[in-house]
């Protein structure tokens, strides 16, 4: 089927150059490995300025779609 839409962004965000998995988190690693995102294993201990990502709130639909609850 062509699609002939057309589409424009309406917003617009900087996003990292990389992001920082810890160890720990391996099932997060293998969970990014398995859809074909490459991570590298920091070759030593290392100063790092980072930022931190987090929620404010989450919401799940009270109604599925197609068996999936929406999450916002």
């Amino acid at each position: 089927m062509w699609e002939y839409a057309t589409f424009e962004s309406v917003e617009t965000e900087r996003v990292p150059s990389a992001y920082y998995v810890p160890q720990e988190l391996r099932a997060a690693a293998e969970r990014l490995q398995a859809h074909g995102i490459a991570l590298e294993r920091l070759p030593e201990a290392a100063t790092l300025a980072l930022e931190e990502f987090g929620m404010q709130s989450s919401e799940v639909t009270a109604q599925a779609f197609e068996n999936h609850r929406e999450r916002t």
